[in-house]
């Protein structure tokens, strides 16, 4: 089956002939009915103005989904009705033009443009935002999943589009990012660097108040592309993560590899837990308000040499400064429940 065919069935301007050698094909095969939806919505949405995209426009394309099940129909009709109505919108404002060269299969992405985030009008755009002390789930339009610890950003646009699949973020979340080795997602942080994903698992933790942003690989590989303005001039590089690594981009130091021993420490906080290694109080300070919410006052400034080495997962902060008051010189108060106060014994 020709597409010149599909198309003059799809802009009914085939005889009856054509048209039933057309529907004979789209039901010998799911993968032919996917193919001539696909087509079918790509061409509305290069050719139709918003008004009159509606019923009467789907009324073959609904007769021909029925035939399929109930299953098939609301999975592609539904998302037929919001591109149609939707997203056609968001392709003017954007300006892009689809081209096809034989199978959707064959896309040309040197041929699509890279969009930016920041170009999609903020109607299409989505923001999630965890408090402290709170902690999401988010599936992304390509069925990318990410897990927000507290005090995390995330925005994405209803539906990813050029040869990009673009997202901004500050905070932590692990990523499993959905596999697309033709449309890298490229993950916009709020520090001087980006993370360039086509489909793996890893750590990402870029907080506003830290001196360090963190990548940890566990599975796959990422390229993480560094950017610094030189005598004026914005220089790029990039490296490329191996399994269990990180790789630490510093304010104040040269940015290094770290070979991760164990991936498990650094995903701890999605299993809801607490870790610390030999950590300097001021770093404990800073995941406690994140992970419950308060907020603290070190008043005696020799607090800040003491470190923590612990392992928490259910306990709550007042259990917590209580650890902390029987294995150190620290004493604290607690005003109220959402302010901590440290001094020393």
């Amino acid at each position: 089956m020709t597409k010149n065919l599909i198309i003059k069935v799809i802009s009914s301007k085939a005889t009856p002939e054509e048209e039933g050698a057309v529907l004979n094909w789209v039901n010998e095969d799911e993968r032919n009915l996917q193919y001539f939806l696909e087509l079918k919505e790509l061409w509305i949405l290069q050719h139709l103005p918003e008004e009159k995209v509606g019923v009467e426009n789907m009324s073959k394309l609904g007769a021909i989904v029925e035939r399929e099940g109930d299953r098939f129909k609301v999975r592609s009709y539904r998302r037929l009705l919001f591109s149609s109505a939707a997203i056609i919108v968001l392709l003017l404002a954007l300006n892009i033009t689809f081209l096809f060269t034989g199978s959707n299969k064959e896309r040309m992405p040197e041929q699509e443009p890279r969009i930016a985030l920041s170009e999609y009008p903020s109607e299409y755009k989505h923001t999630i935002y965890t408090n402290k002390g709170i902690k999401a789930f988010a599936e992304l339009p390509d069925g990318t999943k990410v897990w927000l610890n507290s005090d995390t950003k995330i925005t994405f646009p209803d539906l990813f589009l050029g040869s990009t699949r673009e997202v901004t973020f500050s905070g932590e979340a692990l990523f499993e990012v959905a596999k697309d080795s033709l449309r890298p997602m490229m993950i916009a942080t709020n520090r001087n660097f980006e993370v360039k994903v086509l489909g793996t698992k890893f750590n990402l933790k870029s907080n506003d108040n830290d001196s360090e942003a963190r990548v940890t690989l566990i599975s796959g590989s990422v390229e993480v592309i560094t950017k610094r303005e030189v005598a004026g001039k914005i220089q790029q590089s990039s490296i490329v993560l191996s399994d269990q690594q990180s790789y630490i981009v510093s304010d104040k130091k040269p940015s290094t590899f770290v070979p991760v021993s164990d991936t498990v420490k650094q995903t701890a906080w999605k299993n809801g837990k607490l870790i610390f290694e030999a950590t300097p109080l001021h770093e404990v300070i800073k995941q406690l308000e994140r992970w419950h919410g308060v907020d603290f006052t070190v008043e005696d400034h020799a607090a800040y040499a003491t470190k923590l080495t612990a392992e928490f997962e259910q306990e709550s902060i007042v259990q917590i400064m209580e650890m902390l008051k029987f294995c150190s010189r620290i004493d604290y108060r607690m005003p109220d429940r959402r302010k901590v106060v440290i001094c020393i014994k």
